[in-house]
C-alpha cells in the first residue's frame, strides 16, 4: 500500500495482529480488531493484556473478543466483515482487511511420511535435541510448533548443529523470552502465574509499576509494571512478565538471572544506576520480600 486506509479490520488478536493494529493506529487509521477469544494475545499473563488491552483502546483502537469471523464480502471498494458475538450477527466496513489469524507450516511437499518421520499434524515432532523421529534427521524453527520466534529458531538452530557434531545439548523453552513490539512493549520468560500453581509450586507474586520509577518519570513513558512470580519457600524465580518501555530490552536481565538460578532476594539486592528502568526489576523483586521502599504501602 502506497498509503495507509483510513478504515481497517484485523481479524486475529494475537501477536501479530496487535503490533499491525498499533502500527496503522499511529499512522491515522482507524482500526477494529477482530478476536475470537477471550482475551487478545492468549499465550501471555493475563495480568499483563489487560493492562495492554487498556492502553490500546485508549489509544482509540476498538477491540472485540468473542467474535467469530463468519464471512468478508467485497462492498464499494471496500470489505463488508460480518462476525458473530453471541447470538446474533454483526458486521463492520472497512477499506482494507488485515488476516491475522496464525500460520502453518508447509510440509507437504517435503515427503516426510516416506523418510518415516513423525508428524503433529503438519508440525515434525523433535525431541529437545531438536532431533526428529529419525536419528540423524533433524528440524527447527517454526516448523516444529514450538516457540515461533526468530531467536528461538536462532537457538534450536545451534543446539541441532551441535548435537550433529557429537555434543549433548537440549533446549529449555522455559528460559527464552517473548517479545511484543507494541507501544509499550510486552516482554515475558518462563511461567505465567496461573500455569506454576498447576505445576503445583506454592507461590509469592512481587509487582512495582513504571509510574513509581524515576527514569520512567523523567523520560515520560509511565505505564506499565513488571510482575514476578517466585516459589515462595526458596525464591526460585518461575516466571517474570513485563507491561512498559524497554520491556523487550528488560528481559534480557531477567533470563540472565534464571539461567544463572539467581534467587529473588539476590535480585533485590543487586545494586543498580540511578536513574535506569532496571531498577523497576530490583523494585519488583523487593515488593516480593515486602521490602520495596519506593513504592506506597498496600
Amino acid at each position: 500500500m502506497s498509503e495507509p486506509p483510513r478504515k481497517l479490520v484485523i481479524i486475529g488478536g494475537g501477536v501479530i495482529g496487535v503490533e499491525f493494529a498499533m502500527i496503522f493506529n499511529s499512522l491515522g487509521t482507524r482500526v477494529t480488531l477482530l478476536e475470537m477469544l477471550p482475551q487478545i494475545i492468549a499465550t501471555e499473563e493475563p495480568e499483563v493484556i489487560q493492562g495492554l488491552h487498556r492502553l490500546l483502546e485508549k489509544e482509540g483502537i476498538r477491540i472485540l473478543t468473542q467474535a467469530k469471523v463468519l464471512r468478508a464480502l467485497p462492498l464499494n471498494g471496500g470489505v463488508r466483515v460480518v462476525f458473530q458475538r453471541g447470538s446474533g450477527e454483526e458486521e463492520i466496513s472497512a477499506e482494507k482487511v488485515l488476516m491475522a489469524v496464525g500460520r502453518k507450516p508447509n510440509t507437504e511437499s517435503l515427503d516426510l511420511d516416506k523418510a518415516g518421520i513423525r508428524m503433529s499434524r503438519s508440525f515434525i515432532e523433535v525431541n529437545l535435541r531438536m532431533e526428529t523421529s529419525v536419528p540423524g534427521i533433524y528440524a527447527i524453527g517454526d516448523v516444529t510448533g514450538k516457540m515461533m520466534l526468530a531467536h528461538a529458531a536462532s537457538a534450536q538452530g545451534i543446539i541441532a548443529v551441535e548435537n550433529m557434531l557429537g555434543k549433548n545439548r537440549e533446549i529449555d523453552y522455559q528460559q527464552i523470552p517473548s517479545c511484543i513490539y507494541t507501544f509499550p512493549e510486552v516482554a515475558s520468560v518462563g511461567l505465567k502465574e496461573e500455569e506454576a500453581r498447576q505445576q503445583g509450586y506454592e507461590l509469592q507474586v512481587g509487582r512495582f509499576p513504571f509510574r513509581h520509577s524515576g527514569k520512567a518519570l523523567a523520560i515520560g513513558e509511565t505505564e506499565g509494571f513488571v510482575k514476578i512470580i517466585a516459589e515462595k519457600e526458596l525464591g526460585q524465580v518461575l516466571g517474570v512478565h513485563i507491561l512498559g518501555e524497554g520491556a523487550t530490552d528488560l528481559i534480557g536481565e531477567c533470563v540472565l538471572a534464571m539461567n544463572l538460578e539467581g534467587t529473588i532476594e539476590e535480585w533485590g539486592e543487586a545494586v543498580k544506576g540511578h536513574p535506569t528502568l532496571s531498577e523497576i526489576l530490583n523494585e519488583a523483586a523487593l515488593d516480593w520480600q515486602g521490602l520495596a521502599i519506593h513504592s506506597p504501602k498496600k
